[in-house]
């Protein structure tokens, strides 16, 4: 593709940028795709301040409104590191480039597209974005790592049509950027986002239609929200090295064979690396839709001789499931692991540590005694998010101690 503009402006369109001169007062600018890339094609030329730096043997550059400079660092920052964790753990980077340029939020319907080496980052969800607001979610990190994912969900595993595709897609990209999140942020970004994934699932089902996540077609709110729950429970259940060892394998698979994948392929990986008393649960997320509601309604402690406390809970839960277009309420019947964590003292920020961690079967409710060493402070069920629950606040109780 040649593309020809004026000589102050810089085109950015998929592929790799092979050569850029100029004469006449006209800049030229030749992309070549050295291999077969989707169907989909985007274009963007402005005056733009450039910014490179060679990162693993890729030119990664930021292509930006003069006056738009302050977060180039960041998405620098959030650009590498998805580099670095794409690489590492499903495969080679197909270019020798990686272009992310701004462009008007009127021209895109989200936040970022990516095509065959090149990210498209709206100004107002990207380079304008206050990353330095204290406490806030970092959103730049989150979308460019998102989009620099698709290099990998969608432009090297392009995944056959049909139901499940933007699973593979957008839930794996979401996967994506919430390792690298996690990486550059910590563990305990991670939870306001999931909280955000929560509220938008749950806000979405109650138009109704909902159907198995390996089955999505274009719901928004099923790939992405109940996508970004799936995948991180499947990540905190079998570790998130299992996983992307599932989904690089699932990659190269298809690379080596040309076969686009289904999201029954990728649920067929995940249940291989998912140790057998697990694999209800991995079926549960992908193959049905089922929504939980747990609470904790008694958190009692009493002292014994000796300085431990037993602590008696009690533990209700129902179930809801779509089935045929309706959603039927049944008493929850499994199990569900309950943390008893220690009293902090005054004016401590740091999590308190657990004294407790097991999981334990309820039929529709329980009552729960559990003998620990240490004055209780809180009980919590189920703390890695491995159940899909319509309310969390009720799902921790503070452990009211008698004297």
């Amino acid at each position: 593709v040649r593309v020809t503009t004026p000589a102050h402006q810089h085109a950015v369109a998929p592929g790799v940028l092979v050569s850029s001169t100029v004469a006449d007062g006209r800049r030229t600018s030749r992309f070549r795709a050295d291999r077969p890339v989707s169907a989909f094609f985007a274009l963007a030329s402005a005056r733009y301040h450039v910014e490179r730096v060679r990162h693993g043997g890729v030119h990664v550059e930021v292509y930006v409104d003069p006056g738009h400079r302050r977060n180039v660092a960041r998405v620098l920052e959030a650009a590498t590191a998805a580099l670095d964790l794409c690489v590492a753990r499903y495969g080679p980077y197909p270019f020798p480039q990686l272009r992310i340029a701004e462009v008007p939020d009127a021209s895109l319907r989200a936040g970022g597209f990516a095509l065959p080496g090149v990210v498209f980052l709206a100004e107002r969800r990207g380079f304008l974005i206050d990353a330095d607001a204290p406490g806030r979610v970092d959103l730049l990190a989150k979308r460019v790592a998102h989009e620099v994912s698709h290099q990998w969900w969608g432009h090297q595993l392009d995944p056959a049509g049909g139901p499940g595709a933007t699973a593979l897609v957008e839930s794996l990209a979401r996967h994506t950027e919430l390792r690298v999140l996690k990486a550059l942020r910590g563990p305990a970004s991670l939870r306001p986002v999931l909280d955000f994934e929560l509220d938008r699932y749950l806000s979405g089902r109650t138009a109704g239609g909902e159907v198995p996540l390996v089955d999505v077609g274009r719901q928004a709110w099923l790939f992405y929200a109940k996508g970004s729950l799936a995948m991180a429970a499947t990540s905190e259940l079998v570790g998130g090295e299992a996983v992307d060892g599932a989904l690089g394998a699932l990659l190269a698979d298809a690379e080596a064979t040309g076969r686009a994948p289904t999201s029954r392929d990728l649920l067929a990986r995940f249940l291989a690396a998912t140790p057998a008393e697990d694999r209800p649960l991995v079926e549960e997320w992908w193959t049905r839709s089922v929504l939980h509601d747990l609470r904790v309604t008694k958190a009692a402690a009493t002292r014994l001789p000796g300085g431990r406390y037993r602590v008696d809970v009690v533990v209700d839960g129902r179930t809801f499931e779509v089935m045929d277009g309706q959603e039927n309420e049944r008493p929850f019947d499994g199990d569900v692991e309950l943390v008893v964590r220690a009293a902090q003292s005054e004016g401590g920020d740091d999590e308190a540590p657990p004294l407790h961690s097991a999981r334990h079967v309820v039929r529709g409710s329980a009552r729960i005694s559990i003998l620990v060493d240490g004055r209780p402070g809180e009980v919590l069920l189920d703390p890695r998010r491995l159940l899909l629950d319509r309310d969390r606040a009720d799902d921790a109780r503070d452990v009211e101690t008698g004297r």
